[in-house]
């Protein structure tokens, strides 16, 4: 009698969540319509008409839908014109297009959707920049990664003043100053990896005020003079990308107007140092990405790393008594899988690492990792070791040890 009681609740179960995806969709054929709820108990319909070998985009403005259309997905088709009002009267947030040879978008082939905020055509072999952005307004995300744009009209963004993240990459482009016009306060991430630099496009940049993400990849920007980021918006946090530049040479001037902390990527170059880091503390809390580079591990190195202020990702390439050591060591976490140079250099390279301290950058001193904190720029309330200074300090459990045997003799 329970089992079967069990086996109707769960077929109820099963029925109702069937009602519930089904709700809101109508016959959209040749697509499928689902609808999903998300945690933000926001119930999203999803129009899918991937792989359906259609030549153009289907007749959906006239459908009945009782909830609004948030994605409509035509990906891998064969779609070669986008007419003027294919969307009009969709109430559509985001539309992909990815893989489809696209030979023609009229200029009014977004008219009708003004709630439009991500549009994606990744791959669809198109020649020019699809200037048909008028008439979505609302646009926060475009992307048009691996297609065979060469420029970018004046005035191609001018209606999009609310795009926030741009991604670019792969296309053969020529920049200009005038490339992102009336993107100025609102572009904070753009992406132009495999586009055939050879400079920091610094022209094309300046302007965009709000830029924290800007990533370079897989170009051919061989150096960082002091000039290459110059003018560049400077916003804390700030992302910068060169990684697969082929990158050798580093200026030792060439953040020195980026606003702390940064995050740069600089994987996959010809990097054997980071000899541009002259001031340890002037990269504090920043974080470098050295992963596949040959870089040298030796005692200017160690000296540089022994401070701590800043957070070095890759391994050692030379010389051989630490190759393939980490240069990324935490010593307030456990690794047992890591090998750190920190830990090893430090006996061939003269021990001058404060042992059991952390180094205040305000002050120029070493402190006691308990009284870093609550302290730290307090300059004179603490009675400090120099900077090179060697102290031994005794481990924390032959302390309580100690206090153990004492309470034991006492009592």
């Amino acid at each position: 009698m329970a089992s079967s009681k069990t086996f109707e609740f769960f077929s109820l179960l099963i029925l109702s969540m069937q009602i519930l995806i089904s709700a809101g969709c109508t016959d959209v054929r040749p697509c499928d319509c689902t609808t999903q709820k998300m945690l933000n108990r926001k119930v999203e319909r999803i129009v899918s008409c991937r792989y359906r070998n259609l030549s153009h985009v289907p007749n959906l403005k006239y459908r009945n839908f009782s909830l609004p259309v948030t994605s409509l997905e035509l990906n891998f088709n064969h779609i070669t014109t986008i007419d003027r009002f294919s969307f009009e009267g969709m109430s559509i947030k985001e539309i992909n297009l990815d893989n489809n040879p696209i030979r023609r978008i009229d200029a009014e082939a977004f008219a009708g959707i003004d709630g439009l905020q991500k549009l994606s055509m990744v791959k669809c072999r198109m020649n020019a920049f699809p200037v048909v952005f008028q008439h979505t307004p609302n646009l926060t995300r475009l992307d048009l990664r691996q297609n065979f744009i060469t420029n970018i009209p004046d005035g191609a963004f001018m209606s999009v003043r609310n795009l926030d993240r741009l991604d670019i990459s792969f296309n053969p482009l020529t920049l200009t100053s005038a490339s992102f016009r009336g993107l100025e306060n609102s572009l904070t991430s753009i992406c132009l990896q495999g586009t055939r630099l050879r400079d920091v496009p610094r022209e094309s940049l300046s302007p965009l005020r709000s830029l924290d993400w800007i990533d370079l990849s897989y170009n051919s920007i061989l150096y960082l003079d002091n000039d290459s980021l110059a003018g560049l918006p400077n916003n804390k946090h700030t992302h910068y990308g060169f990684s697969s530049n082929g990158m050798s040479s580093i200026s030792d001037a060439a953040f020195a107007n980026a606003s702390l902390p940064i995050f740069v990527d600089l994987s996959s170059n010809n990097l054997t140092s980071v000899n541009f880091v002259t001031d340890p503390c002037r990269f504090e809390h920043s974080t470098l990405y050295l992963d596949d580079n040959p870089i040298h591990c030796g005692c200017e190195l160690y000296d540089l790393l022994k401070y701590e202020t800043f957070t070095v990702r890759g391994v050692c390439h030379t010389p051989d008594e630490f190759e393939r050591y980490d240069l990324l060591f935490n010593k307030h976490i456990f690794q047992p899988f890591v090998i750190p140079f920190l830990r090893y250099a430090s006996k061939k390279c003269g021990g001058n690492k404060v042992l059991g301290m952390d180094y205040d950058c305000d002050c120029k001193i070493w402190r006691k990792p308990r009284d870093f904190m609550k302290m730290r720029g307090n300059c004179t309330a603490y009675k400090f070791v120099e900077s090179g200074a060697t102290v031994f300090k005794i481990p924390d459990f032959f302390c309580s040890a100690l206090m153990l045997a004492l309470f034991v003799n006492i009592y």
